[in-house]
């Protein structure tokens, strides 16, 4: 065929010199007008209809050879895949044995990776309080930028941790920093954290961080939050870690502040152990006068409106708003 298109005598005739497939056959392009000339099988052309390709007769014996071959060759495969399929069927167990080993030792590689790369340590269990000093966003890490460490404390009759400050203050990123250095370790990875640390065991972590609002589903950013918060409530077990940002927002500020602290209430009667964001002065105001609560304040230069993303215990941090 390739022959064929190339001959002179053909110039006329065929479109273009190449050989092209239509319907699984070889074929050569034919100019319509010059169709007649071709002793052939029409198998397809072109979209302006100025070009038919044609499986000279020649070619259709070939093109039936080859399309048996082909189907002898299919045929082959299926035969050769259910033969290897039925080898490794018959070792299933001790292949499947095999890769839960291989998963378990580049886990463990990954963990160690980390933990070399980022200087993690092995936080400690206790129920003497939680004390994670100097902890980094395990997510900040990898971003390869300068990480801000933030000490996280609760002492042991201590059960609500409020943060409070400005905007961009960083108080979201603590509640991150939180929640992500307790699920890892009590995942068995090392922990961005500094030697000494500790935190205690936690049946679950939940939390209601970011601003779920979506028009599909008819939620608004303060129905979206009640649904998280109701879904947290039925499902949160006694020792659990609980984390909040600024619950309540959305709605109107007195009843959004009064619905933080039954929030609370109802998390602490149930053993849970929350830390929260806020910047309701009422939730500020119970915080500081109940006993097993710790107030803390993200640092911030006011001079320059920059966070310090630290925390400052015992302080209460203004918001901000309209200097920010």
């Amino acid at each position: 065929l390739e022959d064929l298109v190339r001959r002179r005598s053909m110039s006329d005739v065929v479109g273009d010199d190449y050989v092209t497939i239509r319907n699984n056959r070889f074929v050569i392009p034919v100019r319509a007008g010059a169709a007649g000339r071709v002793s052939g099988v029409v198998q397809d052309r072109s979209i302006s209809g100025e070009t038919l390709f044609v499986e000279p007769l020649f070619a259709v014996d070939l093109n039936n050879e080859l399309l048996l071959a082909v189907k002898e060759e299919e045929a082959t495969v299926r035969r050769l895949l259910a033969d290897l399929t039925a080898l490794v069927r018959a070792e299933h167990d001790s292949i499947l044995n095999s890769f839960d080993a291989l998963v378990g030792a580049d886990t463990l590689g990954a963990r160690a990776k980390f933990g070399r790369t980022y200087r993690c340590t092995q936080m400690d269990f206790a129920d003497s309080g939680l004390s994670l000093r100097e902890a980094r966003h395990p997510g900040l890490l990898f971003t390869g930028r300068p990480v801000t460490p933030v000490d996280i404390l609760l002492a042991e009759h201590e059960r609500l941790l409020v943060v409070t400050g400005p905007n961009t203050g960083g108080k979201t990123v603590a509640l991150k920093t939180l929640g992500s250095c307790a699920l890892m370790a009590q995942s068995g990875i090392l922990t961005p954290v500094a030697e000494g640390s500790q935190l205690p065991f936690s049946r679950g972590v939940f939390a209601d961080v970011g601003d779920e609002q979506n028009i599909e589903r008819n939620l608004s950013t303060f129905s979206a939050h009640v649904t998280n918060l109701c879904e947290i409530l039925a499902l949160v077990p006694d020792g659990a870690l609980v984390l909040l940002d600024e619950p309540g927002v959305g709605t109107d500020p007195e009843e959004g502040a009064a619905l933080a602290v039954g929030l609370i209430r109802e998390l602490k009667a149930l053993g849970a152990r929350v830390a929260l964001t806020t910047h309701y002065t009422p939730v500020k105001a119970f915080a500081v006068g109940h006993p097993s609560a710790a107030v803390a304040s993200v640092e911030f230069d006011l001079d320059t409106l920059t966070p310090l993303y630290r925390l400052v215990y015992e302080s209460l941090g203004r918001s901000l708003a309209l200097p920010i």
